[in-house]
């Protein structure tokens, strides 16, 4: 699934993000749906002690070539950050399972070891929930005919 983009305003957008009404890639709401591509880095920030977590996606936005894969970045900060934590340690996030990421496109400037610098894109995430196959589902229960 291509990562999906809506560029309506978005509630609660990352801090840097543009001001009510304008649209721009930096408050762009985005959807992905990949699979965990690393063991999640769970940080606090140097400069104000924020709870910091970091993860890959691994996105095949084409099923018929498996050999194309996009690579997200998403982050999560402080009561995210923290949750995320608390599910990663207790199973409910793995590496390697399939998820759909909710969250918001920053771009942050960082350095390079040889020098200069380079631009990287991050997904804020607001939410990251484990896909539901229609066989992994709880099974219904059959229910018996009334009057036999």
């Amino acid at each position: 699934m291509p990562l999906e983009r809506d560029e309506r305003e978005a509630p609660q957008a990352p801090s840097g993000a543009a001001q009510e009404g304008e649209t721009t890639p930096e408050n762009s709401r985005v959807k992905v749906r990949g699979r965990i591509g690393s063991n999640f880095d769970f940080r606090t920030s140097k400069d104000k002690g924020i709870p910091v977590a970091r993860f890959s996606i691994a996105e095949h936005p084409d099923a018929s070539d498996s050999d194309k894969t996009i690579w997200h970045n998403g982050v999560m900060f402080k009561d995210r950050a923290q949750a995320l934590q608390k599910r990663v340690e207790a199973g409910e996030l793995k590496t390697g399972m399939e998820v759909d990421v909710v969250g918001f496109v920053h771009h942050q400037e960082v350095a390079r070891r040889e020098g200069g610098t380079r631009m990287i894109e991050q997904i804020y995430a607001v939410s990251i929930k484990p896909v539901v196959k229609a066989s992994q589902a709880p099974p219904e229960v059959p229910q018996s005919p009334q009057g036999q």
